[in-house]
């Protein structure tokens, strides 16, 4: 499968949209060859790999609060799969991410169509939420007043 990213690859944070973090999944699927020993044993096996890179010209720390991600395969489909949570300075707004492929062309990766909720928390992790968080509901994508606007990603990279 050849490389993606999503739209340009750059999420832009600030009112100026001038700090960036970039992902790119260079090797979405690729094919692995590993060898390794142990003790007097050599051993070699073979799966689907990974591989991603990402840059920027700010601290992850300082823009991004949480993320999920995930990758999968199921017979000829790959999905990647992220939803980035803002950092609490730009009202902790959520960037959903994904891709479908099958059979290694890329059959579906527009975020802006896809809605994103979180799953109700269990009592546990309500109070961890809050405690982490803030509110245990997430808040909107629009930031709160005396903030930065939200981070969005973008179709085209816009320099300062």
């Amino acid at each position: 499968m050849p490389a993606w990213r999503p739209q340009t690859g750059y999420l832009l944070y600030s009112a100026e949209r001038d700090k960036e973090f970039a992902w790119l999944p260079s090797v979405p699927q690729g094919a692995v060859t590993a060898t390794y020993r142990v003790g007097d044993e050599l051993h070699e096996t073979t799966g689907v790999g990974y591989h991603d890179h990402n840059w920027g010209n700010v601290s992850l720390q300082k823009i991004v609060h949480d993320w999920y991600w995930a990758r999968g395969q199921a017979g000829p489909y790959t999905v990647i799969a992220s939803l980035v949570t803002a950092h609490q300075r730009y009202g902790y707004a959520e960037l959903p991410i994904f891709m479908l492929a099958r059979e290694g062309e890329v059959v579906g990766d527009d975020s802006q169509r896809l809605g994103s909720r979180r799953s109700t928390p269990t009592r546990t992790n309500r109070l961890a939420s809050r405690s982490r968080r803030g509110p245990a509901t997430p808040t909107s994508a629009t930031a709160s007043a005396g903030s930065s606007p939200s981070p969005a990603i973008t179709t085209s990279r816009r320099r300062a």
